[in-house]
C-alpha cells in the first residue's frame, strides 16, 4: 500500500503569513483639525496604495511630548496597526520624512 501522499489523498498548499506591524507617528499640534485629518488620510492612502491592510487605527489626539521636538511641547499622536509585507514601510517612512507636519 502506498502512503497517502503518493496516492494523491494529501495535498500541500503553501501557506504564507503576512505579519502585523504597529506604527505611531506624531503630527504638529499647531495644525488645524482639517490639516491633521488630511495628513492622517495621506498616510492611510500610502498603506492602501502599497497593498497593506489597515487592521486598527486610533487617533490618540494631542498630548504632551516627553521632550521638546523642534521647539514643540505637544503633538498629535496617531496609531496604525498594519497587516503588510515590509516594502510598505519603506514607502510609509519616506512619506513621513517628506511630510512637514
Amino acid at each position: 500500500m502506498l502512503p497517502a501522499i503518493e496516492q494523491g489523498a494529501i495535498t500541500h498548499k503553501e501557506v504564507t503569513t503576512v505579519p502585523i506591524y504597529e506604527s505611531i507617528f506624531i503630527i504638529n499640534a499647531n495644525l488645524s483639525d482639517e490639516e491633521t485629518a488630511a495628513v492622517i488620510k495621506k498616510m492611510q492612502d500610502v498603506v492602501a496604495k502599497q497593498g497593506g491592510e489597515m487592521v486598527k487605527f486610533e487617533d490618540w489626539g494631542k498630548k504632551k511630548l516627553a521632550y521638546e521636538i523642534k521647539k514643540q511641547k505637544r503633538g498629535h499622536y496617531v496609531f496604525f496597526q498594519i497587516k503588510s509585507l515590509p516594502p510598505v514601510f519603506s514607502e510609509l517612512e519616506l512619506t513621513f520624512k517628506l511630510t512637514d507636519a
